[in-house]
């Protein structure tokens, strides 16, 4: 089988399982068991508690663990949650990985405040969750927005993350030529009131919008329609149980006021600064699903650039380009297994668990 390292350094679509021999032991990646997943449960499992709100979380620990346990912490995209990573979590832990999945705040089964909501919101709410609940370096692994949150937590608790994996994670890139403009933008003032009344008035009407919209695309069948939309290669795992598992947190009384405070809130810092706070010898790995509709290849190939220019090499950086759309983990599971737990196994010399 072509070595792994190869496989992700060159780009090359991974299609197949592999076993791969590193440091004199073969590693066999299994397949994935469709019947072998996380179950839903509206209840939730654990929560932890930061700053005054409930945060829900799962963990699952290996029977036989390694010989020092290595945590590996799976972030969620917009409006997903734990359960999203079903049918990744156990071929971890079989492989002795401590597993923990956590719901953003205002997804999922954490609470919703009515809050100013931003992508530093959680990246501080998963870095106290490293400090308090893992207690321990942990390898970050986000999809979509859960991997933006997931750099961004990499760049600022540096001693609290061993390693990251992005999955067509979520990010908007700076531009050269548009830096002066948008110096110029956000430093210009308008005081004319007539403007404040007329924003005053637009805002109302937008909150409106929003309201209605999310009445709308909370719907299942809506649901559904959205995650087929992203599934472009196998879309069979878009069952009744994922879609109720969307459908329920959003039927929550504060869910409608929460999703115009996401959708407007801050776009957080570009992934070229946060590119730049990285440790230079973290270990980073692509996992990009290819036919991604919405976050396409490119994204991977300005994130190697940015940072082979900030860093001054890419050592420590590697892609593997998976033939699936934009959530990888779940429609096409034993690819992205695959592509993970490898990369874990070549890797393990240079994570700091």
């Amino acid at each position: 089988c072509t070595s792994a390292l190869q496989l992700l350094s060159s780009g090359q679509i991974i299609k197949r399982r592999c076993t791969e021999r590193n440091a004199g032991a073969v590693v066999e990646v299994p397949q994935t068991p469709k019947n072998k997943a996380l179950n839903w449960t509206p209840d939730g499992e654990s929560y932890w508690t930061w700053q005054d709100y409930k945060v829900h979380y799962i963990v699952r620990r290996p029977k036989e663990p390694l010989s020092k346990e290595k945590p590996i912490v799976l972030v969620h995209g917009f409006g997903a949650n734990y359960y999203h990573w079903r049918y990744n979590v156990f071929p971890l832990v079989d492989q002795g990985y401590t597993v923990y999945c956590l719901d953003l705040l205002g997804f999922g089964l954490s609470e919703k405040p009515v809050i100013p909501y931003s992508p530093d919101t959680w990246s501080n709410q998963l870095g106290n969750f490293l400090r308090e609940i893992v207690k321990q370096p942990a390898v970050l692994a986000g999809n979509s927005l859960g991997g933006f949150v997931a750099l961004a937590t990499a760049a600022d608790y540096p001693n609290e993350t061993a390693g990251l994996i992005l999955l067509n994670a979520a990010g908007r890139y700076r531009d050269p030529n548009a830096l002066e403009e948008e110096i110029a933008q956000s430093s210009s003032v308008n005081h004319n009131p007539l403007k404040t009344i007329t924003q005053g008035v637009r805002s109302l009407f937008t909150k409106l919008f929003f309201r209605a919209s999310f009445t709308f695309v909370k719907r299942p069948e809506r649901i559904e329609s959205i995650i087929r939309s992203v599934y472009p290669v196998d879309d069979s795992n878009v069952d009744k149980t994922l879609v109720e598992s969307i459908a329920f947190p959003a039927r929550d009384p504060k869910a409608a006021d929460v999703y115009p405070l996401v959708i407007r809130g801050s776009k957080g810092r570009y992934v070229d600064d946060l590119i730049s706070s990285l440790r230079s010898d973290l270990p980073v790995l692509l996992a990009w699903g290819v036919l991604d509709p919405w976050i396409r290849p490119a994204a991977a190939d300005r994130f190697i650039q940015v940072y082979a220019q900030n860093k001054g090499q890419t050592d420590f950086l590697r892609r593997s380009n998976l033939q699936a759309g934009h959530c990888p983990m779940d429609e096409c599971p034993d690819i992205t297994n695959d592509a993970i737990l490898l990369w874990l196994s070549e890797e393990d010399s240079q994570i700091k668990w």
